[in-house]
């Protein structure tokens, strides 16, 4: 886990919530990059075991270097003992958004979100790990359509 400062991000809005963490949207100020903060929340960062799953997540993002699967930064903790990462900022909403706003897609489009979902899987597969959670609520989009695997909270080792 690397050492991170959070004074060195300009935290904006809240991208969503979940039960152990909240992900911000966040521009890193030395370079203006813009990333994402997944952040736990203050009432179960002391938890042993929710810390323990969220170093793993992180160790596992680490590990996953692939164009489908969401870019991990580095994390550590906040000047209040609150773990935290920098992840890639995908901008175009989830997969669940899109299904929720079409309808139905087509087969090209389904072909396409397949064979981006299946590499990034066997990418997870290739180093041991298995995601547990896979739902269109956990696949991004990036403004040109590539899907990005993320939230290996849950995910295993084998």
């Amino acid at each position: 886990m690397s050492r991170l400062n959070l004074d060195d991000y300009q935290i904006g809005a809240v991208l969503g919530v979940g039960t152990v963490g909240t992900i911000y949207a966040a521009i890193e100020k030395a370079t203006g990059n813009h990333v994402a903060i997944k952040r736990l929340h203050p009432s179960v960062s002391r938890d042993p075991l929710i810390g323990a799953r969220f170093r793993r997540e992180m160790m596992i993002l680490q590990r996953l270097r692939h164009p489908n699967v969401i870019g991990y930064y580095g994390g550590g903790e906040d000047s209040d003992g609150n773990l935290f990462y920098i992840m890639e900022l995908v901008e175009g909403g989830s997969f669940r958004d899109l299904l929720a706003s079409n309808g139905g897609l087509s087969w090209q489009v389904v072909v396409s979100a397949a064979s981006q979902i299946c590499s990034a899987l066997q990418c997870a597969h290739n180093h041991g790990i298995i995601h547990r959670d896979l739902k269109p609520g956990n696949l991004f989009l990036t403004r040109d359509g590539m899907i990005k695997l993320g939230d290996f909270g849950i995910a295993r080792d084998v």
